[in-house]
């Protein structure tokens, strides 16, 4: 029961990191103007924004759906293994990927990951307080990247602004950390 409140949850905060997405997208094409414009439309831009949300929920999530059914009860978190990954792949050697961890709580023998989005990894690695700790972390990148962008206007800036919002874009489609 508590862990479908729990689902519950966090599908909403996803749909809402979908939502913040497409207004910051607005905001920052459209600039100051562009919530009171969202507020007074009468387009039907809801129903619309309602059924992307629904359709990038709906998609990518069953991994992420059995990581939260399987993990702990039938294999430990990995304890920063996996978000460590990024660092030591350049390092010879069998790294210790999201794929290792699939195919053994999974028993698979598959050759490529199943994305379960930027969380699975964080909920891997570290639980419940990885992903809100993770979640939180890269929002901050974020707004100062934002914020860097917009009160230097550098070109260093701009361009990592520029990457970072793109692979922003499909943090709930895959994991582009």
């Amino acid at each position: 029961q508590s862990l479908n409140i729990i689902s519950l949850i966090g599908m909403i905060a996803l749909l809402g990191i979908v939502v913040g997405l497409k207004s910051a997208r607005g905001y920052v094409e459209y600039g100051d103007g562009y919530i009171a414009r969202q507020a007074s439309a009468t387009d039907l831009s809801a129903p619309a924004g309602l059924a992307v949300g629904y359709l990038t929920v709906a998609m990518n999530y069953e991994i992420l759906n059995r990581y939260l059914h399987r993990v702990p009860a039938q294999k430990d978190h990995s304890r920063g293994q996996i978000a460590s990954t990024m660092f030591s792949s350049a390092l010879p050697g069998q790294q210790y990927s999201e794929l290792t961890y699939q195919n053994e709580l999974f028993g698979y023998n598959r050759d490529r990951t199943l994305t379960s989005t930027f969380v699975g990894p964080l909920y891997l690695d570290f639980g419940w307080a990885g992903v809100l700790i993770g979640a939180v972390l890269i929002g901050l990148l974020y707004r100062f990247l934002w914020v860097a962008t917009y009160s230097s206007r550098s070109v260093f800036f701009v361009f990592t602004y520029a990457y970072f919002a793109t692979r922003g874009v499909f943090l709930l489609y895959g994991n582009p950390i």
